[in-house]
């Protein structure tokens, strides 16, 4: 099948990155449909509604590394919601009596890390693995990922040391709202017709003519264009 319109955009992932992607080309006119595997949107920022109060599951902090505004910042700020500094990471983890790995094997590995020739989609508990067979290391990086609603076991090697900065980060809270009804709220103007929850993409082809998604129900769509805004490591689990 011939795209002639070449405005004809597909996302994967309905993370915050899928979702201002989808925000941002549809204010440009583009054709844009956002496909998500799971139920909801926001990805590592989810929450639960439990008699009238809203409780994040995920990801619940503003992380700024340096103290640097990032595109989530411009987010909270466009709403006007006030938001106030809360402990750091490490001393979160300081306080978690569960991260008892030496801090010497931390730095050691991670300088292996730096050092090896990785794999794109390899998983960080394989890493850890190949390094050592200590469980407290792996159990120190779970809990370094548990405020992305994530663990070493969904989260990729190279994806890892590209955020190991933001593992130190000044951090923020929102005041009076949830991280996951923020979301919900400032994207609640993409239209419903353009999001497909529970539509797990499982094969990408690209050809001169369109690019086809294959769908986990086997529907084939065809596009111009195809944004991936979902980690490798979780759009493996998918297939």
């Amino acid at each position: 099948m011939i795209i002639r319109n070449d405005k004809r955009i597909a996302i994967i992932g309905a993370g915050v990155a899928g979702l201002h992607m989808t925000k941002l080309l549809l204010a440009k006119d583009y054709d844009v449909y956002l496909y998500e595997a799971s139920n909801t949107i926001g990805g590592r920022i989810k929450g639960y509604q439990f008699d009238h109060i809203s409780i994040d599951l995920g990801g619940q902090w503003l992380h700024q590394f340096n103290d640097t505004p990032n595109s989530l910042t411009k987010i909270i700020e466009k709403t006007g919601i006030p938001y106030r500094p809360i402990s750091n990471y490490n001393n979160h983890q300081h306080n978690n009596e569960e991260t008892t790995a030496d801090a010497k094997q931390v730095e050691s590995f991670i300088q292996y890390l730096r050092n090896t020739s990785l794999k794109f989609d390899e998983r960080l508990s394989q890493s850890i693995q190949n390094f050592s067979t200590d469980p407290a290391l792996k159990v120190y990086f779970d809990a370094a990922l548990v405020d992305m609603a994530s663990s070493s076991e969904d989260f990729s090697t190279k994806e890892f040391l590209h955020l190991l900065p933001a593992l130190e980060p000044t951090d923020y809270e929102l005041e009076n709202v949830s991280m996951s009804n923020l979301i919900i709220d400032y994207f609640s103007d993409i239209p419903s017709h353009r999001i497909y929850l529970s539509t797990p993409i499982e094969v990408i082809r690209y050809n001169e003519e369109c690019v086809t998604l294959i769908t986990g129900d086997r529907e084939q769509l065809n596009f111009s264009h195809v944004i991936v805004a979902a980690p490798i490591s979780q759009l493996k689990t998918k297939v």
